[in-house]
Parts: C-alpha cells; structure tokens; sequence
C-alpha cells in the first residue's frame, strides 16, 4: 500500500519503479494501460521512468523492423515501417513537437514564437522538418542494421536508442527553466536532481551496454557524444529563443537526440 502524508501529498520514494513506467506510459504513449493516477502525481514524479517506456517502444519497434526484412522488404521499407509504427504508439507526440519548435522558432519576437508554437496549425518549417526528420531516421535505422539484421540486434539498437533519446527530457525538464506560466510542461512538473539522474543513469547504462554489444564501442562512444550534443544544442536554442522549454521544446529534444543518435552509430 502506498504511504501518504496527512495532507495528500505523496512521500517521496513511496512509489515503485513499475508505478513510474505506467504513469510514463500513460502520459507518453497510446498503449493501452488501465491506470488510475489516484495520488494526482505529475509525469516529473515519474521521470526515471522516460527511458525505460523509450526502451519497450523500441523494442517492439525493432521486433516490426525485423519482422519486414524476415519478409523481405528491404531495410529501408523495414525502417520506414517501424517508425511509422512509433508514430502510432506515441500518437506523434514527439514529431507534433518538432513540428511547432520548426514553426515557432521562425517568429521575431518570444511572444510570437510561444503563440506559433501553440497554434494547431502546422506551417512550412513544421512540414519540411518533419519530412527531413522522418527521411533521416528511416534512413539511419535502415543503415545500421541492413535487411540481414538478427531479431535481437533489431530490438536492442532500437531499445537503445530510444531509451537515450528520452531520458535526456527529464535532465532538460529539472535543468531548464520554464518558457510559459501555462501549459503541458508546467502541469508535468519539474522532476528532482535525483530523479532526473536516476533516468539518465538508467538509459546511459542499459542504452549504451545494449549499443556496445550490437554496434561496438567506439560507435557507442560517438552515439553518446552525438546524444550530448543534441542535448546542448537544444537547450541554448531554448533559451535563446523562448528563454526555457516547454512541451514542445521537449518532443523537438526526444527527436533530435534521436537522429543524432543514429549519426553516432554510423559515423
């Protein structure tokens, strides 16, 4: 039974591990999950769990990946194919993200871009990024693993990169300040010091020993360097042009560390 304080609140660490994973797959994906967040806990209570439900995403993606070259469709249909099948499982929450960054970035003021990027409208800097976005991961998946791939090289070098790609979000939501008093990056909450190393130290661990296995070290070690740089990258760009994050802030992030990722594996 979990512990709580006299007045609600919930005791920190009176949650386990399979609570945080649900609350993220809730929040995080489609799949159906019967889950009762009775306690009110913020997606930020949870954040350790970002890149392990980036993880089971991957995996089944790698496991649609090397059914497809099984059936002989070529790597590259076979990438397109499973990430069109991450697509559906997170509803495109990550590339929606991308999208509005893309489309915001391009105003001349910090209260134009956050009202761009809160438009359901997507524009042409929305469109073209999600087009070279989706062509570059396609692409990558299709390089690293070729259509001779084994079913468990698919699922770890999918796992792997999707743990990494995720777990930078939480570094981002405790490191960054907010760019709105409103929205879904204020009702997420901001996730602890503990929290926020707990994912990553999770996701770097499992990510890069699952890398070193399937594609090497030195390969790992360019994909961790590559997986900084996004992180780097997106943060000043953040910064400079909405002066902190928001939720979109942190699908353009998962998105990029992504394609960064997958230049690391093959470079």
């Amino acid at each position: 039974m979990h512990n709580q304080q006299k007045d609600n609140t919930t005791v920190p660490g009176s949650f386990s591990w399979w609570d945080d994973i649900q609350l993220c797959l809730a929040f995080l994906t489609r799949i159906p999950i019967r889950f009762d967040n009775n306690h009110g806990r913020q997606l930020s209570d949870a954040a350790r769990g970002f890149g392990i439900v980036g993880a089971i995403i991957g995996a089944l993606a790698g496991m649609v990946f090397a059914l497809c070259t099984a059936m002989g469709t070529g790597s590259l249909l076979a990438g397109l194919i499973a990430v069109g099948f991450m697509v559906i499982m997170t509803g495109g929450l990550h590339e929606d993200g991308l999208a509005d960054c893309a489309d915001g970035f391009g105003g001349w003021t910090r209260q134009k871009r956050l009202e761009i990027m809160r438009d359901s409208n997507i524009g042409s800097y929305g469109v073209l990024a999600l087009i070279f976005a989706t062509g570059l991961r396609v692409g990558g998946y299709g390089q690293i693993l070729g259509s001779d791939s084994s079913l468990i090289e698919s699922i770890i070098i999918f796992a792997a990169i999707g743990a990494l790609s995720r777990s930078s979000m939480a570094m981002l939501m405790h490191s960054a300040p907010l760019a709105r008093i409103d929205g879904a990056a204020v009702q997420a909450g901001r996730p602890s010091y503990s929290m926020a190393r707990q994912a990553i130290a999770v996701a770097a661990g499992g990510g890069a020993a699952g890398l070193v296995l399937t594609a090497g070290p030195i390969s790992t070690l360019f994909a961790l360097v590559m997986a900084y740089g996004a992180f780097t990258i997106t943060r000043k760009l953040a910064d400079r042009q909405l002066g902190g994050y928001s939720g979109d802030v942190l699908g353009a992030l998962q998105q990029l560390s992504e394609i960064m990722i997958i230049f690391g594996l093959i470079i």
